[in-house]
């Protein structure tokens, strides 16, 4: 599935850029280890990424070259990881093929993504909330229980 690059000032790129640490990112080569600091990700994750279709660097001989477009879309990669995005959404926000977004489209796509993983998230916490205070009463009640 061919990857295709940032969109210039997409949400992407946006939300790339948040994760690079300036904000920019020369027009330099890099190899896996100067990228891994970089961008914050372990090389075998990097390697994994490449092998789930989301970047194709490219190659010399046994080394991996990675590019400025390679760093954004690692950058955007982890940024949405952590937020909890499946891969699968990730490669379609990426994808250049017969199932390729539009700009407009991708960005309304990664809005809904995100707005969906955002109700996710305030589910969660309302049910993290219930369990803190049901057991902050189990333990007021132990520790009545125990003063008498």
């Amino acid at each position: 599935m061919p990857i295709s690059n940032l969109p210039h000032n997409s949400l992407l790129e946006q939300i790339a850029l948040r994760g690079i640490p300036g904000g920019t990112v020369d027009h330099s080569d890099f190899l896996i280890g100067p990228l891994s600091a970089m961008v914050g990700l372990e090389p075998k994750t990097i390697r994994f990424y490449e092998k789930a279709g989301l970047i194709k660097p490219q190659r010399i001989g046994r080394y991996r070259l990675y590019h400025q477009n390679d760093v954004l879309v690692l950058s955007a990669i982890k940024k949405l990881r952590e937020f909890g995005v499946p891969i699968a959404h990730i490669r379609k926000l990426l994808s250049t093929d017969g199932e390729a977004l539009s700009g407009d489209d991708r960005d309304a796509t990664l809005r809904s993504v995100l707005l969906g993983r955002l109700n996710q998230l305030r589910a969660e916490y309302e049910i993290l909330r219930a369990s803190i205070a049901e057991i902050d009463r189990m333990l007021t009640t132990i520790s009545q229980a125990e003063g008498k």
